[in-house]
């Protein structure tokens, strides 16, 4: 409590240790909530000021101090009339619930006009891979800004130059650069960025920044279908290309001058019949014909790919409590469950494990947990109730997508009475990182040592290997 000896903040119910080792009530916390940043939009303002505790508040000006028209709460207000484009000091004096007198000082200034903004890109006209360009606005004052690739109102705008943060002065500077790359620039395209800024009154002001992205034409054809490197788990399917332009055909096959003809399905798309393929690796290969003005041309692309229709099988499912070898059906722990599994595929790797944890009861088993994993074991934070069971279901799915049978672990019963005594002896001794908590005993509360997050209630251990939040 207040006036205690204490050594932390964690050691007082204030949560406030002060300077002479005492537990204390924090300082008042005093700031602007109007003009936020200090920056008013007109000579003429209801100046706002706002503490974090009920407190009274007076102001002082060139020495003299002054009444707020509203006082003794959280907000305590007074209309001002400050000059335009100067500094005008102020100091705030307030006094808590507690009698504690605290200072804060604030320069107040009046701006009434929106920022003047250039917008340009560098470069302007992109020629060559890879595109790239810097889009920079600079200003006359300080500000913040958005961007958008089409016209749209500051608020509505969601994409933002970096470092970008309204509520922090400190965000606010008189340029701003970003860069724009591929895959959002695309070749043979004209791009207009609108750029908004808002300066520290809050007006906002617009530009437009323009670029264009023109390299010399090279007509082309992409495999869409199936992607180079990919699983499939099906033995016949559609092959699909695109072009960047129209092509006058578009043949495909299993070597590289293939002969079969595909189908144009409209806007630059072009489709096989179904194709029956053989499991395991297969690889084909499309080829088009372009006349464009320098002639005609052809491209290429090929793509290999795997077929896998073999489902993973689950080779099993173990819960057994690594803490208790005695009695591995057993928990004492009634925040976490531990399991270990593994699935087989012989065609392809395993990609990802979905795991679910269950309430064995009489009737319809409750879910109490679930997730996904690319790891063959799992510690999973859970509320479970004592005396009761729980087990784990599991299922793999392949790289093809393919998945296997759930399988089921054996059980767990939670006894918290079998704790070890050496977590209620009042002594830090065994794994604990603290006194009868971390490790292998139940988790640490806010404040106490830990290793790695599993020690704590709050699953957060913190660079000073303490519990927090």
């Amino acid at each position: 409590d207040r006036g205690d000896n204490c050594n932390t903040n964690f050691d007082c119910s204030t949560n406030f240790c002060d300077n002479n080792k005492k537990c204390a009530n924090p300082p008042l916390q005093i700031f602007l909530v109007y003009p936020e940043l200090g920056v008013a939009n007109t000579t003429t303002f209801n100046l706002i000021v706002g503490t974090d505790e009920i407190a009274t508040c007076r102001y002082i000006v060139a020495g003299y101090s002054y009444s707020f028209s509203q006082t003794g709460s959280t907000q305590h207000t007074k209309q001002l009339t400050i000059p335009e484009d100067s500094i005008y000091p102020l100091k705030v004096n307030c006094t808590d619930s507690y009698g504690a007198i605290n200072i804060k000082n604030f320069n107040l200034t009046a701006d009434t006009s929106s920022a003047a903004l250039t917008a340009t890109a560098n470069p302007a006209i992109i020629t060559a891979h890879p595109f790239t360009t810097n889009i920079t606005v600079t200003s006359n004052e300080q500000v913040v800004c958005k961007f958008s690739s089409s016209q749209q109102s500051y608020d509505s705008m969601t994409r933002t130059f970096p470092n970008f943060d309204e509520h922090n002065k400190n965000s606010y500077a008189s340029s701003h650069s970003m860069s724009l790359i591929e895959p959002e620039l695309q070749d043979h395209v004209n791009y207009t960025y609108s750029i908004a800024c808002k300066n520290l009154a809050g007006f906002v002001t617009y530009k437009n920044a323009s670029l264009e992205v023109s390299t010399p034409f090279e007509a082309t054809v992409t495999i869409v279908y199936p992607a180079a490197g990919s699983y499939v788990y099906t033995t016949s399917l559609v092959l699909n290309a695109s072009t960047n332009t129209a092509a006058n055909w578009c043949k495909y096959g299993t070597t590289a001058n293939p002969t079969s003809s595909m189908t144009s399905i409209g806007n630059n798309y072009y489709k096989t019949p179904t194709i029956t393929l053989a499991s395991g690796t297969n690889t084909y290969y499309v080829r088009c014909e372009f006349i464009t003005a320098e002639g005609i041309t052809y491209d290429s692309d090929n793509t290999t790919f795997f077929v896998d229709t073999t489902l993973p099988a689950m080779a099993y499912v173990n819960d057994s409590n690594p803490d208790n070898p005695d009695e591995p059906e057993k928990t004492y722990r009634d925040d976490r469950l531990y399991a270990r599994w593994l699935a087989v595929d012989n065609e392809t790797a395993i990609s990802l494990y979905y795991y679910y944890i269950f309430e064995d009861t009489t009737g319809t088993d409750i879910l109490v947990g679930s997730g996904s994993t690319s790891s063959t074991e799992e510690e999973v934070d859970v509320e479970l109730n004592n005396s009761k069971k729980y087990y784990f279901k599991v299922s793999a799915v392949n790289a093809a997508g393919l998945f296997s049978s759930n399988m089921s672990s054996d059980g767990v019963t939670v006894d918290v009475s079998s704790t070890p005594t050496s977590c209620s002896d009042n002594i830090k001794n065994e794994d604990e990182t603290d006194t009868d908590c971390g490790g292998s005993c139940p988790r640490c509360s806010a404040g106490k040592n830990c290793d790695e997050n599993s020690d704590c209630s709050t699953s957060f251990c913190n660079s000073s290997d303490k519990c927090a939040y």
